[in-house]
């Protein structure tokens, strides 16, 4: 099983979508947690794995 489909199984705190104490190892780590916190912040709606799922496939069906 690969790990995105492991992740899709697990509850969103297991997933990464907590996040407590996290500590990014890499500068390009550090800038992507950064625009997620700026994005939460300003009101930002975190998607699971079903909404994602969805708006691609309504992103899809427009394009076609």
């Amino acid at each position: 099983m690969s790990r995105s489909a492991k992740l899709k199984k697990l509850p969103r705190e297991e997933a990464g979508e907590g996040l407590p104490g996290y500590k990014p190892r890499t500068e390009f780590g550090r800038k992507l947690l950064q625009i997620r916190t700026r994005y939460i912040t300003s009101g930002g709606k975190l998607l699971n794995w079903e909404e994602i799922d969805r708006e691609l496939k309504d992103l899809r069906e427009r394009n076609a």
